[in-house]
């Protein structure tokens, strides 16, 4: 198994699914990670942290920086993030100063339902646009 996922929720998000609560847990799915020999797992930050928990906190965990290959993000519902949005923007500041041991890539986790209504044109632009800002606040020019 190449990646397992890590989905940080709330806790209130799986209680429903008890069985499934651990990968609400970076730092326990980073343990399956190791026990099981998987290439490593993708963070799933793009609902927000558990309340009173910061990213530099989740960050700061050695399993977690160890094996986290990609993270998935995306701006509130699973819609757009929004260009030059201040807390986006704090997120992405921290994520550029950790030390993760592998290269960590990012992918958008759009919901097409969030989108329909916008010109596919327009949606392409718009998606080219973000992450051109997201490189850039990485030091990267070059999409």
């Amino acid at each position: 198994v190449p990646y397992v996922v890590a989905e940080v929720e709330d806790p209130h998000k799986t209680k429903h699914f008890p069985e499934l609560a651990y990968l609400a847990v970076p730092s326990k799915v980073a343990e399956l990670v190791e026990k099981y020999e998987i290439d490593g797992m993708i963070l799933c930050i793009d609902h927000g942290l558990p309340e009173g928990q910061h990213l530099t906190t989740l960050l700061n965990d050695r399993a977690v920086r160890d094996h986290t290959l990609a993270m998935h993000i995306s701006g509130p519902n699973h819609g757009i993030i929004t260009i030059g949005d201040p807390k986006f923007a704090q997120f992405l500041e921290i994520v550029s100063r950790t030390k993760f041991k592998h290269p960590v890539r990012a992918a958008l986790d759009l919901n097409p339902f969030q989108l329909r209504n916008i010109d596919s044109q327009k949606l392409i632009d718009l998606i080219y646009k973000t992450v051109r800002w997201i490189m850039q606040t990485q030091g990267k020019t070059n999409l």
